[in-house]
């Protein structure tokens, strides 16, 4: 798949990740260098970053690689109980079928 392919099917999610260089729990440079000590610690809008701390992707980024192991190869947007959620086409990462293909079949 070539790469302006899946970058152009997750823009609006990327879109949604405002900071995407400092972890939103961790002390030090990009508060990556000690990892989250304490819930006080944790910035306030963890759906707005990249990295939750020095190791883990955010829940946002999380829900993201699902979805996109999830969707659907097809040129048609997946089907409305798909669980996808916005109804916007994805393309998948899983080749040559999609886990949403290999479940269904």
């Amino acid at each position: 798949m070539p790469l302006f392919s899946c970058v152009s099917c997750v823009r609006g999610t990327i879109n949604r990740l405002e900071e995407t260089r400092e972890a939103c729990c961790g002390l030090g440079p990009f508060k990556a260098t000690v990892g989250c000590l304490s819930k006080e610690m944790a910035c306030g809008a963890p759906e707005r970053h990249l990295w939750w701390d020095l190791y883990s992707p955010t829940e946002a980024v999380d829900a993201l690689v699902a979805n996109w192991s999830w969707g659907s190869l097809s040129s048609s947007p997946p089907p409305p109980d798909s669980g996808s959620g916005s109804g916007v086409m994805m393309m998948s990462i899983c080749s040559p079928m999609s886990l949403q293909q290999l479940a269904y079949g």
